[in-house]
């Protein structure tokens, strides 16, 4: 019975879609909210999670608000986040989320200048292999670098006085990459690497609807003389997803200033969802 009903709440969540947000899409529940391992229902347009990891142990994701009188009652109980404002639960808290349509991303008439066109577009590829890295996709056998490369990455960003460690996700990005390894992945994943001498020094997991893609994990050490790393596999691996197919890509919502300024180096645009936090009671106020 319960495999049914995890059918059901998968077969509702791709039918109503994610409308292009990263917390609404199916490899975000599947991987950073567990879908398939805490107990999920779907009814009136709105996934309901109860038993996550945290505080908040139930949270709500409306697709469509087919019954307020419901969503009323959820809020109450547990934080909603909404694809749509809805007017009825009160002040909504704005989730803002950085994306790109590909073409845009290397169209040349969306750069400046011709020092910026060859900076953005040509540069990145050119220094990885002067640099003498290799950009591939990863298979299961690569997971024992996947491992070791996020164990030093975790070491190195909790050792940084800027990381937010209370929030800071030890564990969530590597089942990213599981469920991607997995003998039967749930749905569509890219996952890219970086190699240097023949050791992984950048990764890239991504879940994929159709022509849209979203960013899961994405996590590199510092290289000794390249400050611009990171940026270069991104745009090597946006590259190698527009050949592919993908058209959009959307790589989640900025934390922080510097997580902001690295996702806003291309041309983007805001992508914006709501989220309501649970009503408090009256003799909770």
């Amino acid at each position: 019975m319960l495999f049914e009903i995890e059918n059901k709440v998968e077969a509702a969540l791709l039918r109503y879609g994610c409308k292009g947000i990263h917390n609404f899409c199916f490899a975000s529940f599947l991987t950073y909210f567990r879908l398939r391992e805490v107990k999920a229902t779907f009814e009136a347009g709105t996934l309901i999670l109860d038993g996550l990891s945290g505080i908040q142990r139930k949270k709500a994701w409306c697709f469509v608000p087919e019954n307020i009188e419901q969503l009323m009652q959820l809020h109450a109980a547990m934080p909603i986040y909404s694809i749509n404002k809805i007017e009825a639960l009160g002040r909504a808290t704005p989730f803002h989320e950085v994306a790109y349509l590909l073409a845009e991303v290397f169209d040349p008439r969306n750069y400046g200048s011709s020092k910026k066109r060859h900076r953005r577009l040509h540069y990145p590829s050119k220094c990885l292999a002067t640099k003498g890295i290799e950009v591939r996709e990863l298979t299961q056998a690569d997971f024992v670098q996947v491992v070791r490369l996020h164990d030093a990455w975790v070491r190195y960003k909790m050792a940084q006085p800027s990381t937010y460690k209370i929030m800071f996700p030890k564990s969530r990005y590597l089942r990213c990459f599981a469920e991607a390894f997995s003998d039967e992945p749930a749905c569509k994943f890219f996952v890219f690497g970086a190699f240097l001498d023949g050791m992984l020094c950048g990764a890239r997991v991504l879940g994929c609807e159709k022509m849209l893609a979203f960013d899961l994990a994405h996590f590199s050490l510092p290289l000794d003389g390249y400050s611009d790393f990171s940026e270069h596999f991104a745009m090597k691996t946006m590259e190698m997803m527009r050949v592919a197919g993908i058209e959009y890509l959307n790589c989640g919502a900025s934390l922080n200033a510097g997580l902001k300024g690295f996702k806003t180096h291309w041309p983007h645009y805001t992508v914006t969802s709501y989220m309501y936090s649970q009503q408090k009671s009256k003799e909770e106020q």
